[in-house]
This record gives C-alpha cells, structure tokens and sequence, in this order.
C-alpha cells in the first residue's frame, strides 16, 4: 500500500531509537531481533522521517552510552543515523527551527528526553505533538509541557481509567488515542475446520520480571515487577496437565540477561502453541496494556483468559468475541485450577475475525483517523 502524504502534514521524530518500527543500529550489532510492533506506521510515515540531535536521540544503551567520552558523542550520534539509514533503507531528514512550525510530529515517547519538548516550547511550537507511550513506565512528562504544549497521548488501549496511567499523567484531560500494535500474519489460522480438534488446554506465555523492591515502581508483593498479574500466576508454580506454562523470568535487569531471556523466549514455536490449545493466559502489564500475545493467540483461534480492564480500547467490539473474564487474582487461579476440559473445542472463528483489526491495512486506516491524515 502507497500512501502520499503532503510533507507539511506530518513527520515521525527520532525513529531510530528504538525498534518499534524500525531495526536500531544497537540492536544489529547485538544480533537482536528488532520486534517491531508498530511497523505498519513505515507505510504513514514513509517519506516523512526526521531526526532532532540531543543527548537521548541514540538508540545506543545507556549502560554503554554514559561511558563515552562526551566530545565524542555527537559525532557517534551521526554515524549511527547513518547506517541506521543503510540498514533500513530509509532516509532521516534533520528538524530545523525554521521548517519546525510546517509539521506536526508523532514520536514515541520511550527514550525521549526532555531536550526535545524544550525545544519546541523555546521555539514557540503551537501544532499538535502526538506521544506514544509504549513503555511509560521508564518515563514521564512533567505539568508544564501539557500547558505549554498541545500534547496528544497515544496508546495500544484505553487505560485512561487505569490507576497507573492516572498517577503518571495527572496533567493529561483528553481523550487518550488508540493506536495499537501489529499482529504479524504468521499467528493467523487460515481456516478452522470441524475436523482439527485442539487439545483442550491453557497456553500460558510471556515474560515476567521479579527484581527487588523499587526497581520499577509497579510492586507484586515484595517484587518489582511491570506484570504483576504473570508474577502471581508464576509464584503459584501450578503443576497441572492443562496448564502449559512457557513464562519466561528475566532474572536481572542487566542487558546480557535481557538479551538471552529474550533469545531463548523468542526460540519457542509459540504459534503452534496457539494454534493447538483451546485457551490463552498472557496476562497485561501493571500499566493496563494488553498484551500483544493476547491478540496473537486470538488470532491463532484461541480464547484468552483477561480482565476486563485489559479489554477497554481495542478495535473491536468484545461482545463478538470469545473471551473468559477474570476479576481479580484469586478468580484467575480458580479457573486455572478448575479449568473445564473441553473436547470438542476447534478453535474460536471470532476471535480470528476480531484479531483481523490488528492486521497492517486495517491498522493503517486506524492510524489515519487518529492521527488525523
């Protein structure tokens, strides 16, 4: 799909930092599969790529960053724009004060320092600022950007409601934007069929992390943890036939354990997991955002096991599809231990059809309506 946007609509800033829609130069070098979760947004963006140098606009981590002798920074910054536009073959266009007021700007709020909003506040900037916030609990933007700013948040689901989201953004009154994650066509069952009987099950996956108190602000216990409700479900160590449990723990915040808990995770055949279980549990983060494997199993044709919390703000209306409700901790663990063996279970058709939003065209028309193109 060709989309031609006129340059004055609206750019995408620093996307190179991160792999939300791109592969970073940092992860290359690490051999690190760059997940990209929101690759649909290359199609919005295509020509519309700009960069503003400052001190956070680097995709390198901030373990190694800090560490390089401050004159060389700058330069480093450049050659990394640079073979980030090799590798992705995309061209990064440099933001001038003189062209700033032209554009609107969509960046994603996740390694984005506050240089960027002082620049704009310094430069007068009055159009509307679009924020991600995948990831918001390693950052926050202070009460006086919101005044001084016309700052519109974005997300993969409505957690305006959400008592984290209320405490990191007491400031922010409107309506917060839909603007989700994409499910790759690999998880898609292509037809379900009578005769393809599923093993009557709870696929259970996702990582978890169970570091000591403060490391993150978001507590289960005496841990911090950003998915507090998969830490519960793995303290309780079930040992039960149905319940196949692939969780993976990151067992220390150091980038070497981060990168090999991912590796051995991502090495698993989780679509065919899906693909053969009745049920899914791949529980939300303490920030309200549902989890992507939620959609991909539902596209597989299983029926997640969530809140109803989780289920604000998706692109589909939930009373068409198949969903088994918990309420609270104690009714999760209930249904695990007395899950209802079903054999006569080949898959949910709706939920297939609802994970459909989820798919790259359907996505980029949603992002057309929120971003206003």
């Amino acid at each position: 799909m060709n989309i031609n946007i006129p340059d004055e609509k609206i750019i995408y800033l620093n996307p190179h930092i991160s792999d939300f829609t791109y592969c970073p130069l940092s992860f290359r070098f690490a051999r690190r599969r760059a997940l990209k979760k929101y690759e649909y947004l290359d199609q919005i963006f295509l020509n519309n790529l700009y960069f503003l140098d400052s001190k956070s606009s680097t995709s390198l981590p901030n373990m190694i960053y800090k560490n390089i002798f401050s004159f060389l920074l700058k330069p480093i910054r450049h050659i990394e724009r640079k073979c980030w536009e090799k590798i992705n073959n995309r061209k990064l266009k440099s933001l001038d004060k003189n062209i700033l007021h032209n554009f609107r700007i969509f960046i994603f709020g996740y390694k984005s320092s506050k240089d960027i909003l002082d620049f704009l506040i310094k430069n007068n900037y009055k159009n509307t600022l679009y924020i991600h916030l995948s990831h918001y609990h390693t950052f926050s933007i202070e009460k006086k950007y919101f005044d001084k700013l016309n700052i519109k948040l974005c997300f993969d689901n409505d957690i305006s409601k959400h008592y984290y989201f209320k405490k990191k953004f007491p400031y922010y009154h409107q309506e917060l934007n839909v603007l989700p994650f994409q499910i790759k066509d690999r998880f898609f069952v292509e037809n379900i069929k009578n005769e393809d009987l599923r093993i009557s099950r709870i696929a259970a996956s996702g990582t978890y992390h169970k570091f000591p108190p403060n490391t993150i602000d978001i507590k289960y216990k005496e841990f911090s943890t950003l998915h507090p409700i998969r830490l519960a479900v793995a303290l309780k160590n079930f040992k039960l036939k149905h319940f196949i449990d692939i969780m993976s723990e990151y067992k220390s915040s150091s980038l070497l354990s981060l990168l090999g808990g991912q590796r051995k995770y991502m090495a698993l055949d989780i679509v065919k997991l899906y693909q053969n279980s009745s049920h899914s549990f791949v529980g939300a983060e303490g920030t309200g955002a549902i989890a992507i494997g939620t959609l991909e199993s539902m596209a597989a044709g299983c029926i997640p096991i969530i809140s109803r919390e989780e289920s604000r703000g998706l692109l589909f209306d939930i009373k068409d599809a198949d969903l088994n409700f918990y309420k609270d901790e104690n009714e999760l663990f209930q249904k695990i231990l007395y899950f209802e063996l079903d054999k006569k279970f080949f898959g949910s058709k709706n939920n297939v059809m609802a994970a459909k939003n989820y798919l790259k065209d359907n996505l980029i028309n949603n992002a057309k309506k929120v971003l206003d193109i």
